[in-house]
């Protein structure tokens, strides 16, 4: 007989809602500590289920707004944490703009709070996006990302205006092309008084705005191209996040939720859970696992969960860099060329439809649907529903999936990240990165493993494997290439991949802090002892009664004062915890494997099952590699 004790807990309510843990390597952001006034937030904010606080996309702190209820107050976005935030009442509109002069003014657009959602979680307040604010001067939502539609058009005036400030008003004299906080204050304003006419949506779809505009700024120094480029950058900012289906037990959070599970022939049952991490760039890569089987009692569905999770061998599912997971325009899974996971055993499991509901969230059941959107459920369109089908000797297998997305990411101060995109010529830049992570395990009969990466230009982590790898070490040699391109091969004819992002900076400087976090899920045979490994989640895992921080943060401070050309070693960077401890990893999968097999007295493990109940868990450090330098833009 089969005992089973779970082995770790995340708990779901954590990923879900509160981006556990804050620090640097998360959006710090409470908005359960807001002022009693009704400053900065127009809406009541002590009745959460009333408030509904959004996310800029792009940070613009001090932009204006009114609420359509409130015939008396004006409002402004504030920055809050490392994200900027506003918010009205749920059922009420905000009109942005920026007042010139008591008769002029700039039209940002107006946006209904519905139409971004019912529900805005109080850690992860909904984004509210540079297309959602066009939608209010065109009347019409963007069809594509491209640079012929109506709606684009109009997102991409406001980033030439947001850039031109940055560039020419800002005491950080931001560079064209980086999206960084925009503080609307008394010097960045400086000018737009002397305007002489409104700028109206006419205005803005014809492009009369930079004429009337041009006393205060000229955003003829930004082209449609970094225009766009930048308005793609941030619609793939907004959504980069980790997105997780857990099992039907842990599933419970919330009304409605059955994880990610399904049916298949003669009384089978599938259940499982992923982890899927978008970066910066709009790929989404990661793993999971899934249970298959008929379980020994009838029941109702949780049981049937339970004993299933309990009875069946845990298989290893695994997702390449893939670029169309979510569309950052309808903010739906791809249908036309449908996400894909493979499993261990070459099985092909493909999502079919599903949408991102209150930029949180995605349903597979109509039950958790309706509670997502407040609709009955005779109001529930299939489309909307996350359904998937899969392959398998055993039969075919269909079903659903609830999954969250988890920990969003913020922009990247310069002050920390200073890339060819961040910085002006003739200084220096510190990214890409290349560098050595070292993985120790707490299983300390097993050997360290070195795995060399890159922190590209854009925030976004790949890996950086030399020649002649072995599976404890494959340490990099600088030579990785097209940042653009989900997997390349680089100089030396070595496959590479993607693995993770930055998440946010952290600027302390007189504290010895200029840090940033990190997150990653390494998944593939390519990477040996490591598949698996999942690191830089601003939470807490319970691994065999064993509490571990899952933040990971990399503090570059002494080395952001080295200059380029200078001579002798490099200073130390270093890996951390958010709290300054060791940073921790764990491998969720290794984790399951060895709950099966340690509850089942008579299963015969294999060599690598066996190696794997080595690898739960363990800390890791960093080093520069030895080929890294300084370089001047």
């Amino acid at each position: 007989m089969k005992t089973f004790l779970l082995p770790f807990s995340v708990s779901t309510l954590c990923l879900m809602m509160a981006a556990c843990g804050g620090g640097s390597n998360n959006i710090n952001e409470d908005p359960t500590l807001k002022p009693v006034e009704t400053t900065a937030v127009g809406c009541s904010v002590e009745d959460s289920n009333e408030c509904f606080e959004f996310t800029l996309e792009y940070p613009v702190a001090g932009l204006q707004y009114t609420c359509a209820k409130d015939k008396i107050n004006s409002f402004s976005t504030k920055l809050n944490g490392n994200v900027v935030t506003g918010g009205c009442d749920a059922d009420d509109t905000a009109t942005f703009f920026l007042n010139a002069t008591n008769d002029y003014r700039i039209e940002f657009g107006s946006v209904k709070m519905s139409d971004l959602g019912v529900l805005s979680a109080e850690s992860v307040p909904v984004h509210l996006t540079l297309l959602d604010m066009a939608k209010g001067i065109t009347g019409q939502a963007a069809q594509s990302l491209s640079q012929s539609d109506e709606t684009v058009q109009v997102a991409m005036q406001f980033v030439k205006i947001f850039q031109a400030i940055g560039n020419q008003k800002s005491s950080n004299g931001n560079v064209i092309g980086d999206i960084q906080l925009l503080e609307l204050d008394e010097i960045t304003l400086d000018g737009l008084e002397q305007i002489t006419d409104s700028v109206t949506a006419q205005d803005l779809e014809t492009g009369r705005y930079a004429e009337v505009i041009a006393p205060w700024i000229d955003v003829g120094v930004v082209s449609d191209d970094q225009a766009f480029e930048v308005l793609t950058d941030a619609s793939y900012l907004s959504l980069s996040s980790l997105y997780q289906a857990e099992i039907t037990p842990f599933a419970t959070a919330y009304e409605g939720m059955i994880g990610y599970a399904g049916t298949g022939n003669n009384r089978r049952t599938l259940l499982g859970e992923f982890f899927l991490l978008m970066d910066r760039s709009g790929f989404t890569q990661g793993y999971g696992m899934q249970w298959r089987g008929v379980p020994s009692q009838t029941g109702n569905s949780v049981a049937n969960a339970v004993l299933l999770s309990t009875e069946a061998n845990p298989l290893m599912m695994r997702a390449a860099a893939q670029s169309d997971f979510i569309s950052p325009v309808s903010k739906r899974m791809a249908t036309v060329s449908p996400y894909r996971m493979i499993t261990a055993n070459d099985e092909t499991l493909s999502f079919n439809g599903g949408r991102l509901i209150n930029d949180y969230a995605v349903a597979g059941s109509s039950i958790f649907y309706q509670y997502l959107t407040g609709t009955g459920k005779d109001d529930v369109p299939t489309s909307d529903l996350a359904k998937w089908t899969q392959s398998t000797n055993e039969g075919q297998y269909s079903g659903g999936a609830d999954f969250i997305k988890a920990f969003p990411i913020s922009y990247l101060d310069n002050r920390v990240f200073k890339s060819p995109k961040t910085v002006e010529n003739g200084e220096d830049y510190y990214f890409p990165l290349y560098a050595t992570l070292t993985f120790e395990f707490a299983d300390t009969t097993v050997d360290d493993v070195k795995l060399g990466i890159v922190i590209d230009e854009n925030g976004d982590i790949r890996s950086d494997i030399g020649p002649n790898a072995t599976e404890n070490d494959m340490s990099g040699m600088c030579g990785v290439s097209d940042s653009s391109l989900a997997e390349d091969e680089d100089d030396y004819g070595v496959m590479q991949y993607r693995l993770g992002t930055m998440t946010a900076t952290n600027y302390q400087e007189a504290q010895g802090d200029r840090s940033f976090g990190i997150r990653m899920i390494i998944a593939g045979e390519q990477f040996a002892g490591l598949d698996g490994v999942i690191l830089g989640l601003s939470t807490n895992a319970t691994v065999n009664e064993q509490t571990v921080s899952l933040g990971a943060r990399v503090n570059i401070h002494s080395l952001l004062d080295v200059k380029s050309g200078d001579s002798g070693a490099l200073p130390n960077i270093v890996l951390t915890s958010p709290s300054g401890g060791v940073a921790n990893w764990v491998n969720f999968f290794n984790i399951q494997k060895a709950a099966y097999i340690a509850g089942d007295e008579e299963y015969d493990a294999t060599p690598e099952e066996e190696d794997r109940q080595k690898r739960l868990r363990g800390t890791m450090s960093i080093d520069l590699a030895d080929c890294y330098s300084v370089k001047t833009k």
